[in-house]
């Protein structure tokens, strides 16, 4: 993974769920490594390559979720060669062709971002995300403060979404109160795992897109998706993967220019019109449940029965394994991965190497060892 899905909005809600679901349906499926941060490369440390090696197999299935830096190119050349299939999920532009032609499928969350791979000759297919939390919910406010939500990852141009909304919301009655959820410092509430359990508290989500370009062009209909699965009326700009999924003043409303969005909020201050949207959005996110899609996603990442298990146990030790190879290099980068570890003495000493290893790298010595 490139970020962790717990604590980054709106990155959560795609593949720890497909995992999850996998994991129910008894398939061997495990999370190498989840990152405390960004981590672009791979933490794979050559010179223990033997202990990965005994414990994967000929035909496993290594997912790389938007992992496109080609920092990681001679490790993903190195999984190849222990004939190990490689699957790239990717969300965002710039395709990655070095990448994308070491994989032997890419998925993506778009149409058009699939387009994209496909028209350099890549293996490429689309899946929408899935909602993560479905609630029937539609007792509405007759009167009182109405809150609109917006939810979403808080880097710079998103969080210019924000700013603009305040100042939408300020035309209007004000009855109107804005919360957000995001894991920007001015956030009403800082994204968590409990997020959508708030969202669903909303009277409307609004997803507005400041920018019109081939970056949002490819996005997906995720945080769409997921308000809508919550019953909650969702306002916002035209986006491909939106339009493909909202019809227009049945189960949430797409605006073009800030007049729409001004006159689309007033709309919903009517108790009748947010209640009516609510039931039809609901209706809308059910056909998009990952009960349904995720025999897409099997049928994609080529699982068969041999790849089911009713041993728990076999799977929890391969998961914590994984992990301990996979956090032990990280450690050397920082020593707070120590907390995503199962406590035991060969971790303690590597807690203890990570610790001198930055200790090293401070008063600019060679640290010893090497990742690759």
């Amino acid at each position: 993974m490139l970020g962790n899905p717990d604590i980054t909005a709106s990155s959560k809600i795609h593949g720890m769920a497909v995992h999850r679901k996998l994991r129910e349906l008894r398939y061997h499926s495990v999370v190498a490594y989840k990152p405390l941060f960004i981590e672009e490369e791979i933490p794979f440390n050559f010179s223990e390559r033997k202990k990965f090696e005994s414990l994967v197999g000929v035909g496993d299935i290594v997912v790389l979720q938007k992992i496109k830096s080609i920092t990681n190119l001679s490790i993903i050349k190195y999984f190849k060669k222990l004939q190990i299939k490689i699957i790239l999920i990717d969300c965002d532009l710039p395709i990655s062709s070095n990448v994308g032609q070491l994989a032997d499928t890419i998925i993506c969350t778009s149409q058009i971002l699939c387009n994209h791979y496909k028209a350099i000759g890549q293996q490429a297919f689309y899946i929408e995300d899935s909602p993560e939390l479905y609630h029937d919910n539609l007792n509405k406010k007759e009167n009182g403060i109405l809150e609109c939500f917006w939810f979403g990852d808080g880097s710079y141009p998103k969080w210019e979404e924000v700013i603009r909304l305040k100042n939408i919301i300020g035309k209007i009655s004000d009855r109107w109160k804005l919360i957000t959820i995001s894991n920007h410092p001015e956030a009403t509430l800082q994204w968590n795992l409990n997020s959508l359990e708030v969202l669903k508290n909303a009277d409307v989500v609004a997803l507005p897109i400041l920018i019109d370009n081939e970056n949002n062009s490819v996005k997906s209909a995720n945080r769409l998706l997921q308000a809508m699965a919550l019953s909650i009326p969702v306002v916002c700009s035209r986006l491909p993967s939106y339009a493909d999924v909202i019809t227009h003043n049945k189960d949430g409303i797409i605006c073009e220019n800030e007049t729409e969005w001004v006159e689309a909020l007033k709309k919903l201050e009517d108790k009748t019109v947010r209640q009516q949207m609510s039931e039809e959005a609901y209706t809308t996110a059910k056909t998009y449940s990952l009960d349904i899609t995720i025999n897409t996603w099997i049928k994609e990442l080529s699982l068969n029965e041999n790849f089911k298990t009713n041993d728990s146990n076999k799977i929890n030790e391969t998961e914590i394994a994984l992990n301990n190879f996979f956090y032990r290099t990280l450690l050397r980068k920082n020593v707070n991965y120590f907390k995503l570890m199962r406590y035991s003495f060969p971790n303690t000493f590597w807690v203890i190497y990570g610790i001198l290893f930055q200790a090293l790298k401070k008063f600019g010595l060679k640290p010893l060892g090497r990742n690759t």
